[in-house]
């Protein structure tokens, strides 16, 4: 029964890291999203030349989408309630009325772990949900973070190869 108590908890456990770690990704997720929808913009007025301005508008709109999409999913998937098995007030009372005071503890032990296998079961199949997920949130901020370092990659070759001559002359690039 130990071990079964165990594995119950862990998976509880399990629960609550995937909860926490969803909410870092959620809110830094949307932290970026914020920064880049709103400074990202400033960049479609600069001039960057025949291939970098559409190199930085694609880069932008990835990383508004791939931002988007971790902080959904992890406030969508991960966050979001889920069902779970709980002993309510009434359920509790009846365990001091027949047929619990009559029953032998060997079957109350039975139908005690059947409940823990059923709750353990439950708890697996949403974490394991949740943490695909969370999985996915991830692998979305990751696209999100490259689609921003290849935007600020774009802006700082125009700068270093291209930035002196456009305040000197002020004449675009072909």
């Amino acid at each position: 029964m130990a071990v079964v108590e165990r594995l119950v908890d862990d998976e509880r456990a399990r629960s609550g890291t995937l909860t926490a770690r969803a909410s870092t990704l959620a809110g830094f997720s949307g932290t970026i999203l914020a920064i880049v929808a709103t400074l990202g913009r400033e960049s479609f007025a600069l001039d960057l030349g025949r291939v970098g301005e559409p190199v930085v508008r694609v880069l932008f709109l990835v990383s508004i989408v791939a931002l988007a999409a971790a902080a959904t999913l992890a406030v969508g998937g991960v966050l979001r309630a889920r069902d779970r098995r709980l002993v309510d007030a009434e359920t509790v009372q009846a365990f001091a009325e027949a047929p619990w005071v009559t029953k032998e503890p060997a079957s109350i032990k039975r139908d005690w772990l059947v409940s823990q296998g059923k709750t353990l079961r439950q708890d697996r199949a949403n974490n394991d949900r949740r943490a695909r997920l969370g999985e996915a949130a991830a692998i979305a901020l990751l696209v999100g973070l490259l689609a921003v370092a290849g935007q600020a990659v774009v802006l700082g070759v125009d700068e270093l190869l291209y930035g002196h001559e456009a305040s000197r002359a002020g004449a675009g690039r072909g």
